[in-house]
């Protein structure tokens, strides 16, 4: 298995993620081995066994890759508030 990390310079906005347990909503919620092909910032490609000459490769063995997921539970607003009303109760 390979360590985790990206082999290769600096991302411009292309990389080749191997190897993950990757998660698609065409999939049924089944989660198979396979890999996720980004060019230009976007997801291009999703499958197993992809290659792309030249490109940055993540090396994600062990990790679970949802492509397209975007993250709307986020608590960032949170921290704006952070120290200013401790003591009060949760009620």
């Amino acid at each position: 298995m390979a360590s985790h990390g990206i082999e290769g310079a600096t991302l411009p906005g292309d990389l080749l993620i191997k190897g993950a347990t990757v998660l698609t909503s065409a999939q049924a919620c089944e989660a198979s081995a396979g890999d996720i092909l980004i060019r230009d910032g976007i997801i291009a490609q999703v499958g197993p066994g992809l290659v792309a000459d030249g490109v940055p490769v993540f090396h994600a063995d062990g990790c679970l890759a949802i492509p397209g997921l975007i993250n709307a539970h986020l608590h960032s607003p949170g921290n704006l508030m952070r120290g200013t009303l401790d003591g009060l109760p949760l009620e």
